[in-house]
C-alpha cells in the first residue's frame, strides 16, 4: 500500500487574502500526506503597492 510522493513545488496558490482590522488572516490548505518538515513562503503586496513575505517551517505528523 505505498504512496506516490508528492514533489509538487506549490501546494497552494490563493491570490487574494482578507485581513482583518490588525492585518491577521486565516488560510487553509492540504499539505503532502508524508510526514516531515515543509518550508512555507508566503508573499504579498498592499493595496498600496507596499510588498512583504515571510517564510516559516510546519511540520506534518502521522495522523491517529
Amino acid at each position: 500500500k505505498s504512496r506516490m510522493p508528492d514533489f509538487r513545488a506549490l501546494l497552494h496558490w490563493q491570490p487574494e487574502v482578507d485581513t482583518d482590522s490588525s492585518g491577521n488572516a486565516l488560510v487553509n490548505f492540504y499539505t503532502s500526506d508524508l510526514t516531515g518538515s515543509y518550508l512555507i513562503e508566503v508573499n504579498g503586496q498592499t493595496s498600496d503597492g507596499k510588498h512583504g513575505s515571510v517564510r516559516k517551517l510546519i511540520h506534518v505528523k502521522r495522523q491517529r
